[in-house]
């Protein structure tokens, strides 16, 4: 893929190449927002210095409000490169900035043991983080009132909710079935006495109970998670999404390996991991937290 060997040769035409520091992180939006945390970091400890953070393009808009606050050159690269592409990538950078820091697990390794936040610090050199450990995804006040006026329009407004997540697109090939399918989805659905929000992409399989909040946009769907009383996740984009710093929604997370956790790796104690199998046995879970 040359476009992205041209992006980064432009990059360096436009930076002083000795001191600019280079961040690659591709290519889910879970891996983007552990960066997130390498990149704030180097910012405290380099507050002078150009930080140019790659990351796939289908997500450097929703990233506008954190290049705002921290100061940070965020740049689209293509989103199908292939580990090797990446690796590839990666080298090219180093021979054009004196420092490339690349955090991802995939293709640059998991490589010590820990979860996966720990390999990700590990892979940037990072030994001491300087920054709170819980991804950094600012949203606006725009995206507040999208959301709203989305839950407004589907009939909730000051009643407790419940945001889910039932796809994962790195833990599950199509159709993304990662926990359960999404009959079972379905079937936990039946016994919650709750509304519930189900999130995810476009082309994701709808369910056939709850609200529909498939296709917005990432900082429109941190809104609503904000605004849940209760988050369930499968170890996704969204989980890691509603460890951030700046939100305080409790959260069930099922069948989630202990290096995914998220009381495990952003040690979030509003936050229970559960291995479970049956649908009805989970909402009877979901409407007992509900109901604290």
């Amino acid at each position: 893929m040359t476009k992205a060997l041209q992006i980064i040769d432009e990059l360096a035409d436009k930076h002083d190449r000795s001191s600019t520091i280079y961040v690659q992180h591709l290519k889910n939006f879970g891996d983007v927002l552990h960066s997130s945390m390498v990149v704030r970091h180097l910012r405290k400890a380099h507050p002078d210095k150009p930080i140019v953070w790659c990351i796939s393009e289908r997500y450097a808009d929703q990233f506008e409000p954190f290049s705002n606050k921290l100061n940070v050159k965020i740049v689209g690269m293509p989103h199908e490169g292939s580990p090797e592409d990446r690796a590839r990538w990666a080298r090219h950078a180093k021979t054009k900035f004196s420092r490339v820091v690349t955090p991802s697990v995939c293709p640059f390794g998991w490589t010590i043991a820990g979860d996966i936040v720990d390999n990700v610090l590990h892979n940037a050199g990072i030994k001491k983080l300087l920054v709170p450990r819980r991804p950094f995804f600012p949203h606006t006040n725009k995206d507040n009132e999208w959301a709203g006026s989305f839950l407004k329009g589907n009939g909730i407004q000051n009643e407790p909710f419940v945001a889910l997540e039932y796809n994962s697109y790195t833990l599950s090939k199509p159709p993304h079935n990662s926990t359960w399918s999404t009959e079972k989805y379905n079937q936990m659905l039946a016994y919650i006495k709750y509304k519930v929000v189900f999130l995810g992409g476009e082309a994701d399989p709808a369910l056939k109970r709850g609200v529909d909040g498939r296709g917005t946009t990432w900082r429109q769907a941190k809104a609503i998670i904000a605004r849940a009383k209760l988050f369930v996740g499968c170890g996704s984009g969204l989980s890691v999404m509603a460890c951030c710093e700046d939100i305080n929604t409790r959260m069930i997370e099922f069948n989630v390996g202990p290096s995914l956790r998220a009381e495990e790796i952003y040690s979030v104690r509003r936050s229970k991991a559960i291995k479970i199998a049956n649908p009805k046995a989970a909402a009877k879970l979901i409407n007992a937290e509900m109901a604290k």
